[in-house]
């Protein structure tokens, strides 16, 4: 039986504006529409093409995510991911190293009409630890604007 995992880190932006309640309304409709068509058994890169097109409809506010997105087999430790604009996750090894996963970046999605998305596969091994993460928390301010 193949068990995989899902793992999304995502940010929404405004263009030209701070965040606001509508961008992360966005935030949580991208979330389930990349759920619902991974659970459809699209591939990552489908999956984003999928929600890319989707968001693109009526989006007046000119919003969009940057994504990683990437399934994990839980059984061999291959995973496969999109990065859509957003940061490279990080791999600490079990022994101790750190790397960054990268590649080149396909464009956020709800961008591009004709975005295209590019898979790029990465193993885990036993005791490796997987850390994806977005720019949210650095990127908060107070009330006063202040970050």
């Amino acid at each position: 039986m193949r068990l995989s995992a899902a793992i999304v880190a995502g940010s929404s932006h405004q263009r030209g504006e701070r965040v606001r309640f509508d961008s992360l309304l966005f935030m949580m409709i991208t979330r389930i529409l990349i759920k619902n068509h991974l659970q459809a058994g699209e591939s990552p890169a489908q999956a984003l093409s999928s929600v890319n097109r989707q968001l693109l409809e009526n989006n007046q506010a000119r919003l969009f995510v940057t994504v990683w997105l990437s399934l994990v087999d839980l059984n061999t430790g291959r995973g496969v991911a999109v990065n859509a604009g957003h940061m490279h996750p990080a791999l600490r090894r079990s022994g101790g190293q750190y790397e960054l996963v990268q590649y080149r970046h396909d464009p956020p999605v709800g961008i591009l009409k004709k975005a295209e998305y590019t898979e790029h596969g990465f193993e885990l091994h036993p005791g490796d630890s997987l850390f994806a993460y977005t720019d949210g928390v650095t990127e908060a301010v107070d009330r006063e604007e202040t970050l």
